[in-house]
């Protein structure tokens, strides 16, 4: 029954992805909405830096994380060339954490944590219409 559920959770998760692929953009074209912002138009997600990852025991959170050694800056440049690769209008930032003491439970090192979707504004994409 595991394995079952299993495989219908993975479906539809990439079932609900786009078939749609779209030729990437230079980073320097990718806007940045920073936490709290968001766009005024529909769009569609075409990435995300992380997805609910399945285990057999129960559902979890995987989080993407990126050196301490980093800069703010620095992190998000790496998120739009990250979404530029995917064909992305802009990149909404829904939050960055700063690299805290490290819990032994998931990290022996400090590490900054961040959410990202790269998304596709549709009035640009109108092939991606049917895919929201």
């Amino acid at each position: 029954m595991r394995i079952l559920s299993v495989i219908l959770i993975t479906t539809a998760v990439l079932g609900c992805s786009s078939s749609t692929k779209l030729p990437p953009v230079s980073p320097d074209d990718v806007h940045v909405y920073m936490p709290g912002q968001e766009p005024h138009e529909a769009y569609v997600v075409v990435w995300e830096t992380n997805d609910y990852m399945v285990s057999m025991q129960r559902p979890y959170r995987a989080y993407n994380t990126y050196p301490s050694s980093w800069t703010a800056d620095q992190l998000v440049e790496h998120l739009k060339k990250e979404a530029a690769k995917h064909g992305a209008d802009a990149l909404l930032i829904e939050y960055i954490t700063e690299p805290t003491e490290p819990s032994a439970a998931y990290s022996r090192t400090p590490r900054w944590k961040a959410r990202a979707l790269a998304i596709c504004i549709l009035r640009l994409h109108p092939e991606l219409a049917e895919k929201k």
